[in-house]
């Protein structure tokens, strides 16, 4: 005997397998995607041949009569362009923090709620730190400026400063 259906449950029959059919289409979609976007990732690039050369004929040793040494004025100029360099790097990113103690290299910005705040990394506060060290011959307070900003350094909290 067949089984006599009204057309409301006919209708909820087909919408349920209508939709379980959407459901298995965009499953094999999203299986497709995902199968496309490894084979892609996984092609491999060409292994190119290098051909070492042969050190003995072709590359001299670094020897002292193969260096080009300055003379004393263009020393004296590079010294010069660079202490100009580094004192306007000073001027420009070097900031003081809120406290007025410690320094900071600011690293970019960062928005709190309806305020904007300058930010500064342990890795920048490092990289200011030596590079203060290495130029410490021209600048007379770098000693102090290494300790502001290694204070700045140390805290556990990101460093924020001077709202804009």
């Amino acid at each position: 005997m067949l089984m006599k259906t009204n057309p409301e449950e006919a209708r909820y029959l087909a919408e349920l397998i209508l939709s379980i059919i959407g459901v298995v289409i965009l499953l094999a979609l999203a299986l497709y995607l995902i199968n496309k976007s490894r084979k892609k990732d996984e092609v491999k690039p060409e292994v190119k041949q290098v051909l070492q050369p042969k050190a003995h004929k072709l590359i001299e040793p670094f020897t002292s009569s193969t260096r080009n040494p300055l003379n004393a004025t263009e020393k004296s100029k590079i010294k010069i362009s660079l202490s100009d360099a580094f004192l306007n790097w000073q001027k420009e990113h070097i900031l003081t923090s809120e406290d007025g103690k410690s320094l900071f290299v600011r690293e970019g910005v960062e928005k709190s709620g309806l305020r904007y705040q300058l930010l500064a990394t342990t890795q920048t506060q490092a990289m200011a730190m030596l590079i203060t060290t290495l130029l410490a011959d021209l600048d007379t307070k770098a000693s102090d400026k290494t300790e502001a900003l290694s204070r700045a350094f140390w805290r556990t909290p990101p460093l924020m400063a001077n709202r804009i």
